[in-house]
């Protein structure tokens, strides 16, 4: 059973909406919820890409409640820092990912990306 995002955002903060969504999917439905789980004059930055697909825009939301929604592309100059707090282990990737393939598999890795059976997938060389 899948909790709805919205109604956990609201409630950890007393209802009010986060400061900020930051949705990395591209995905319209998780758009919508962005849209609906920040507060009032909050922040929606959209980093995912939607492969064609069109989402909705609630303009009397937006307007009414004085969003900001704000496309966000790749920041190559961060990569480095990224690549270092990775290797450290500072950070980890094993809650965003689904799958881990050595490069030798690759073309597995990407079959199962098209098949939607694997979401976010690794590649380690």
């Amino acid at each position: 059973e899948h909790a709805d995002p919205v109604a956990a955002i609201r409630a950890a903060t007393g209802g009010r909406g986060a400061d900020c969504v930051f949705d990395c999917s591209g995905s319209p439905p998780v758009v919508a919820q962005a849209l609906r789980s920040v507060r009032r004059g909050g922040k929606v930055a959209l980093l995912g890409l939607a492969g064609g697909q069109t989402a909705e825009l609630p303009v009397d939301a937006v307007t009414l409640d004085e969003l900001d929604v704000l496309g966000v592309r790749s920041s190559p100059g961060a990569y480095p820092a990224m690549i270092s707090l990775l290797a450290a282990g500072a950070v980890s990737t094993d809650p965003l990912t689904s799958h881990q393939y050595p490069l030798s598999d690759v073309a597995t890795a990407y079959t199962m990306l098209e098949r939607r059976e694997a979401i976010r997938p690794i590649v380690t060389m």
